[in-house]
């Protein structure tokens, strides 16, 4: 404490003090803070007071179960730090390597009292005085290197063969980083593991070792000098050891600890169960609400109501939770971490609502997205009042039936919201009957392109439910060629595929402006995109829509 003469002290020694002795385990509490904080858990505020516990503590400390000297750490976040420790390949500890092999994560961990942590910080600081000088030589000779094939190893691997390509543009994004580094990664870059760890979450750690750059908006990332030289040397040994890590290792002469390789999840059967989640817009629309989960529920289908970025309905198999009546009181959320979502989406439309979707673009456009997830699209379509609803006569059924034939949805026609409760829980008994002596495991959006074509393999590939809905999100970042694209769906008649063969000719609308420049009159230009063939019967486009497309973006232009 200082008194009340020295309160006001020099700025430096203010800084000094914030400085916190373990920032990699202020790291790790700031992130699961902020992911309580997210998921509006009450664990924020446990997190939030170890983390000003743990910044006022001035003494380095070596793992979670030494934590347990400072206030308010209990044995579960102190055994929590320690699973972490054991889950981080390439983690550094004040200057030196952790072994994870040493943390003993079956002993109890014991509070201690405070008199014990007043002798333990008494003790320390003798030690650290006495030893000072022989740990600062310790840390000078240590280099830093990462474990072969992990994910500290592929980040730098990945940039460095990338600088040595022609078309190199001097940085890579995430996305891209990530895809091309799993090839030297044996630890999934997107899925994590136990809930906590994928192999990019090395990228903190080599950020700050300066040897990647992160700037910019979107995030770029770039080799320093001293992650270029680092991973020079890394792939001068790979290629002289023929990939054995032991050599490797030993001819950078480095301490290594040993890689942990992460298993794919997976489900045996009865360890898991079928259950259907259901959009939230179909629980807080204006008209019936509440009536579909109502009915659902009526017929004793597992449900949740969930934000889907793409579909209606899905399914998914979801490890069952067996939890006691002594701990159910503390469950606060569900882990969607491990859910598999089954080959099946649904999109629901009442006869008014499809007839409006077609009117103004939309109908195309979420066609095009639920064939992008990869799953079998249905078209569940419930009647409603008579006519075509606005649209010419036949207009209704017409599109119904292009998207059965031409697009290769299964349509599926109900009378009423009660026959399409119906439908839905027989679906939902149909799937958990089909997979309930299943052995089901966990695969990326990427590799379920490929799992999805195997029918005779003993196990059953299912994509994460994360992948599927992220990828379905609305908000991601589009390109200029696929912003082109659904800028021409906004024509009326102008279906995904037509679109498409444009962009494929015409990548962007500098392109086709260029191209109608290039024109002699405007018969030319009407006509420029006519020949232009899509879709599978190799049908043209047509006059009529190659004169609507040269009428919207030739508005106000003398010719």
């Amino acid at each position: 404490m200082f008194s009340q003469g020295n309160r006001k002290r020099p700025h430096s020694q203010t800084q000094k003090q914030k400085k916190c002795a373990n920032p990699i385990f202020e790291q790790w509490i700031c992130e699961w803070r902020d992911d309580a904080a997210m998921k509006n858990n009450k664990l924020q505020f446990v997190y939030s007071k170890a983390l000003s516990s743990l910044r006022r503590y001035p003494l380095p400390l070596g793992s979670g179960r030494e934590c347990l000297i400072l206030e308010y750490f209990g044995p579960v976040l102190c055994q929590k730090i320690d699973k972490r420790i054991t889950q981080e390949p390439d983690l550094i500890l004040h200057g030196s390597a952790v072994v994870a092999s040493l943390i003993n994560l079956d002993t109890p961990y014991v509070k201690k009292s405070k008199m014990d942590r007043q002798e333990r910080q008494n003790s320390q600081k003798d030690d650290d005085d006495e030893t000072e000088p022989v740990a600062k030589k310790q840390v000078s000779k240590r280099k830093y290197v990462p474990i072969f094939r992990s994910g500290a190893y592929a980040l730098l691997i990945t940039l460095f063969k990338k600088e040595e390509t022609q078309n190199y543009r001097g940085y890579m994004l995430k996305t891209e980083l990530q895809h091309e580094s799993q090839d030297h990664c044996d630890t999934s870059m997107t899925n994590k593991v136990n809930g906590n760890y994928t192999a990019w979450s090395a990228m903190a750690g080599l950020i700050t070792k300066n040897l990647i750059i992160k700037m910019g908006n979107p995030v770029k990332y770039l080799l320093t000098v001293e992650g270029r030289e680092l991973a020079g040397k890394l792939l001068n040994a790979d290629k002289q050891s023929e990939g054995v890590q032991e050599s490797s290792q030993s001819q950078l002469d480095s301490d290594c600890v040993e890689i942990i390789t992460p298993q794919r999840v997976r489900f045996q059967p009865g360890e898991f169960e079928v259950i259907l989640c259901i959009d939230t817009s179909e629980t807080t629309a204006k008209f019936r609400k509440q009536e579909v989960v109502g009915e659902l529920q009526k017929n004793g289908v597992p449900l949740e109501v969930i934000k889907l970025n793409v579909g209606d309905f899905v399914w998914i198999c979801r490890k069952i939770q067996r939890i006691d009546s002594a701990t159910s009181r503390n469950r606060l959320s569900i882990s969607r971490a491990n859910d598999m979502v089954l080959p099946y989406v649904i999109e629901r439309k009442r006869h008014d609502d499809l007839a409006s979707s077609i009117r103004d673009g939309r109908f195309h456009e979420q066609k095009h997205r639920l064939e992008q997830t990869g799953l079998q699209p249905t078209y569940l379509i419930e009647a409603y009042g008579s006519g075509d609803h606005g649209l010419a006569d036949g207009a209704l059924r017409q599109a119904i039936a292009n998207t059965q034939i031409t697009n290769q949805f299964i349509i599926h026609e109900t009378v009423s919201l009660k026959d399409t409760c119906a439908y839905l829980t027989h679906m939902t008994r149909f799937l958990a009957k089909m997979y309930q002596g299943k052995t089901v495991s966990c695969c990326t959006k990427e590799e379920w392109n490929v799992y999805k074509a195997k029918t005779n393999s003993d196990v059953t590939y299912l994509m994460s439910f994360i992948d599927f809905n992220e990828f379905g999100t609305k908000s991601r970042n589009w390109t200029v060629s696929e912003m082109f694209a659904r800028h021409l769906m906004k024509l009326r008649g102008l279906s995904a595929e037509r679109a498409f063969a444009i962009i494929q000719k015409y990548p962007t609308l500098t392109n086709l402006i260029r191209a109608y420049g290039d024109c002699q009159t405007n018969s030319e230009r009407d006509t420029l995109l006519s020949s232009i063939r899509y879709g599978t019967g190799a049908r043209t486009i047509g006059p009529a829509i190659s004169k609507a497309i040269h009428s919207l973006y030739s508005c106000g232009n003398s010719t």
